[in-house]
Parts: C-alpha cells; structure tokens; sequence
C-alpha cells in the first residue's frame, strides 16, 4: 500500500484548486458531453465531431465527470488512479526479475518522480498510454522468464496477450503504442528466446490492431478521408514533423530529466556504474539453464539466482543486472523516439519514469551502507502515514498549489448566462475556450468551418485576441475582458 499512500499523498493538496485548463478542461468537457447529451460515438466537440484523439480516457474522465458533476476534483479522480495502478504494475514488472524489493521501492520512486505526479492533476493520456505500456511490459517478462519445459505455450501465449494492453494504448494515443512491441523484440532476442517470441509478437501486433480497430474502422467507415486527414495528418505527421506546434530541441527530453529528476538520478547513475562495472550485457550470456538471465530454472517460482557461494560483483545479482538492461533499452529507445519527434512536451516522456525507477531501485535496494539501509527500512514504515497526514494537514489549511483562473473566464461565462437566448458562435481555434465555456455553463458555441455552417447576422461570435478573426470586418464588439471579446456579426457574417 506504500506506493498508493503516496500517490494520494501528493494528490490531495490543492487538488479542487486552479481551473480547467488547455488539455484538461478540452478532455473533460468533450467526455462530458458525450455521457450527458450523446452520443458515445462519435465523440463531439459541440456540434462539430471531434477526430484529435481516440475515445478510452475520454469516455472514462466524461463518465465520472457526469456522475460526481463537473468539479476539477472529479476529472483529476481517474488520473489518480491510473496513477495508482501503474505504480502496481511497475512494481510487479520489476519484482518479476529483480524480487519484490527492488518491486516496492521502484514503485515508491515513480510515486515521488514530480514529472510523474504531477500529471495526476491533469487530465493525462500520456499515464493512460503509460499504464497499457507498463502492462504489455508485464505480459513479456512472464512470458521471458518461464521456464524452459514449458517454453511452446506459456511464452508464446503471455507474449501474445501483450498485444490487448498495446490496443488499449491505440484507443488513447495514436500509433505511439506499437513502439513498445519493438522493444519487446530486442527483449525477445537478448534473452534468447526469439523464435516463439518473434511469433508471439508477431500476432500480438495483430491483437493490437484488432483491438484499435473497434475504434478506428467504424470512425473511417463514416467519415473517410476527413478522419485520415485529421487524426493522421494533422495530429500525428504534422506534430512529428513540428508543422502543427513547433519543434524544440533534440535534446529536450534530456535536459527536463536531468533538472527534475532528482534525487532518483543519483540512483539511477548508481545503477549504470555498477552495471558496467560488473560485466553490463553478461548476465545474458551463458549462465543458467537457458543463457538468458530469465529462466526460473526447471520450474521453480522465481529467477535462477548464482550460486551463493558465487561471486556477485559490485552488489548486483545477475537478475539485477538483466532488469537494469532491460529497463536501459526501454529508456533509450523511447528517448531517441521522443528526440526525433519534433513537437515535444514533458508529459509525452511519462513512459520512461516506470523504468528510470526500476533502475533506481537496484541501487537504492543494492547498495548497502549501514545509513542507506536505516533510511530505506523507516520510509517503508513511515513515509505514507506521514505523507498522508501532511497532506492532510496541507488541504486543511487551504494552502494555495495552483493558481486560480483569471477574473476574466468568469466574467465570460456570465456573459454566456446572460445571452442564453440568442447564439453565440466560434471559431475551430477557440476549442479550449468552448470547451470550459461549457463546462460552467453547459452551453458549447456553434462552430465556424469553412465552408459549412456560418453564423448569422446578428449572432454573437467569441473570439480571444491570438485568434486571427476571418475577415477585416468582424462586427460590433459588444463585450471584452482580458484577452477574450465578443463581437455582433455584422451583415454576411
């Protein structure tokens, strides 16, 4: 329970403070519609279908949103236990190979990475994409290391099963999930058991796509080429190639890990060192029954451990050191991929923090001096309880963790009130806005689309001041705070 104490932990301050903001108050309200004036499918942005982003999280923040009401307290709810459940599963992956130690403490470490909380805050489909990753991860490494005797169905069936969590992954965010079965290749290959594995995740690729294509297939069947355009084009290949957000650096993922991810960098350097130290890819090669560091050795529930008479260098067991390359290929094959992906934003490394804190658990697990040791054994004793009380204490006393909204969102949505008789429209940038406009209001403004559905003369448009109006004569301004206004369509518009 540890891991989960902490995660409620850093959860509960401030937790209904701030507003719906970009992501989080788009996702709620487009979930929200959905259960509350339909339909499911195809999820809608008001009047206009909503193509950006498959519909799993969506459904599943909307769902609660219209059961508990509209408070950010209700949307932030599922992200916590997503959260929660993506610790357990990292700590299962990493007790699979390095014992249920290095598990707890990993788990622990995800639970206090800041860029990983922090998302609990959020309405994240990245922890969303991050949990079916870790649990496609979980399927394999039960899959890797089962014994030898059985090797025809156990392996090939767990590997194949890691294609349901992948597919789950494709409802959420588009094609990124299939990257982990190419990690889970190099897996297969370093412990040796390629030719089963290869076929395993040749057909779990297949289970994947079968599970997206629930999604995807119907979506195309309606709205064909429009779709493809929109969900590919725009939001996969133009944000790859930073035509749709801009581009940063390569190195961007790089520097956000080494400014945040402290004290847990120290471990995880701790780890590689010893790793290299003490032989870095041996442990897959040539010792145990089957030479690939993973086999539990004739059936027997665990993993074949040295002998104990066994020279084990630098503190690293040899299923320690298969877990730290396992989890370093993890890391540098999602890195590279984010590196080259031209649109960048921090939640989008969230699949690397599980494995960065198996790393940093070996060493935190491993390296024994007398006071590490003391530390470690009162944090599994203390840390939750106190955290948890602190935490309470911190609601208590209102302590301000996010900002509020600006005065003018409120003065906005009175507006809106105060119009609910005549129409008030908008244009397709100004999606976020609609979305908190309904939110507080239940109203979403009528879309503007090229070419399609136009407003009135004498219909009330909104539009915020980055927003380029469509024409040199927008009409009568008859409302404006802060960045946002409102102007009366003038003739023809």
């Amino acid at each position: 329970m540890l891991p989960v104490l902490l995660l409620v932990a850093v959860w509960l301050p401030g937790v209904n403070q701030g507003a719906f903001r970009v992501d989080t108050g788009l996702y709620s309200a487009i979930g929200l519609h959905a259960w509350r004036e339909g339909p499911l499918w195809p999820l809608m942005a008001g009047d206009a279908a909503y193509f950006n982003k498959p519909p799993l999280a969506l459904w599943v923040h909307g769902f609660f949103l219209w059961v508990f009401g509209a408070e950010l307290w209700v949307a932030r709810l599922p992200s916590l236990l997503i959260a929660i459940a993506c610790a357990e599963v990292t700590r299962r992956v990493a007790s699979e190979v390095c014992g249920r130690r290095v598990g707890l403490v990993a788990a622990c470490i995800l639970a206090l990475t800041l860029e990983f909380f922090r998302y609990t805050k959020a309405v994240s489909l990245d922890l969303w994409l991050t949990l079916f990753l870790m649990m496609g991860a979980w399927c394999v490494v039960r899959a890797l290391r089962a014994p030898r005797a059985g090797k025809g169905t156990s392996v090939f069936a767990l590997i194949v099963m890691s294609g349901i969590p992948i597919g789950l992954g494709l409802l959420v965010k588009p094609i990124v999930a299939l990257l982990a079965l190419l990690i889970f290749g190099a897996w297969v290959v370093m412990t040796g058991r390629w030719k089963r594995g290869a076929m395993g995740l040749v057909v779990a690729a297949i289970v994947a796509l079968a599970v997206a294509s629930l999604w995807y297939v119907p979506m195309y069947l309606r709205f064909g080429g429009a779709f493809v355009e929109h969900h590919f084009a725009k939001q996969a290949i133009e944000r790859a190639t930073g035509e749709s957000f801009g581009a940063d650096p390569w190195w961007y993922y790089f520097g956000l890990i080494g400014e945040t991810y402290w004290p847990w960098m120290a471990a995880v350097g701790a780890t590689i060192v010893m790793l290299v130290r003490s032989g870095g890819l041996s442990p897959f090669q040539g010792e145990g029954r089957g030479g690939n560091g993973l086999d539990s050795g004739g059936g027997a529930r665990g993993l074949a451990l040295p002998p104990a008479t066994g020279y084990q260098p630098f503190g690293l067991r040899r299923q320690d050191r298969v877990g730290a390359v396992m989890a370093l290929v993890w890391c540098a094959v999602w890195l590279v991929a984010l590196s080259v992906f031209a649109g960048k934003s921090g939640r989008y490394a969230e699949p690397v923090y599980p494995m960065l804190a198996w790393l940093g658990a070996i060493a935190v697990v491993r390296v024994k001096p007398r006071w590490l040791v003391i530390v470690r054994r009162a944090a599994v004793r203390w840390l939750g309880p106190v955290m948890i009380v602190g935490a309470m204490v911190v609601a208590g006393f209102g302590v301000r963790i996010h900002a509020p909204a600006t005065a003018h969102w409120a003065e906005l949505y009175e507006f809106v009130r105060g119009h609910a008789a005549e129409e008030i429209w908008a244009g397709e940038g100004m999606l976020p806005t609609c979305a908190n406009v309904y939110l507080h209001t239940g109203r979403w403004p009528r879309t503007v689309a090229d070419g399609e559905s136009r407003p009135a003369a004498g219909a009330l448009r909104l539009y915020r001041d980055e927003v380029v109006p469509d024409g040199s004569s927008v009409g009568e301004e008859v409302w404006r705070s802060g960045p946002m206004f409102v102007v009366r369509v003038g003739g023809g518009r």
